[in-house]
């Protein structure tokens, strides 16, 4: 984790971020979350009859209640989430060790498993994303 903005910036491919109680998966760096964040939240001060000139149309219609199963399947993912981004970590700790890459089998071991552990949480918040859609 950072507060570095301009390393955010400078390097940072997916930004996340807790939002009103809710974990936020944003493709993009700090300035682009900033900039959606900011626009989400300007469409939702707007009243829906100044979006279009006071005219609703069948497309506009408010979303359905998001149902119960869904939101046990959305905080059942984030759960598994946190699980996987604390596997990661320790996985990283691990690497940090020289040990690990001591022997060009022990490197594309290391390298595999950090592959598979970065795979699992990229694939939750994909799952995650879909799941809020």
């Amino acid at each position: 984790m950072s507060h570095d903005r301009a390393l955010l910036d400078a390097v940072g491919a997916r930004t996340i971020a807790i939002e009103d109680g809710t974990l936020r998966s944003h493709l993009g760096g700090w300035a682009d979350y900033v900039r959606a964040r900011d626009e989400r939240r300007a469409a939702a001060k707007t009243p829906p009859a100044a979006k279009n000139g006071g005219k609703r149309r069948a497309s506009q219609q408010p979303k359905a209640a998001v149902s119960k199963d869904r939101k046990r399947r959305i905080a059942a993912v984030e759960t598994d989430i946190q699980s996987a981004e604390a596997a990661l970590a320790t996985l990283e700790d691990e690497l940090a060790d020289p040990a690990a890459w001591s022997t060009p089998e022990r490197s594309a071991k290391s390298s595999k498993r950090h592959e598979q552990a970065k795979r699992a949480v990229e694939q939750l918040y994909e799952e995650l994303a879909t799941l809020e859609a």
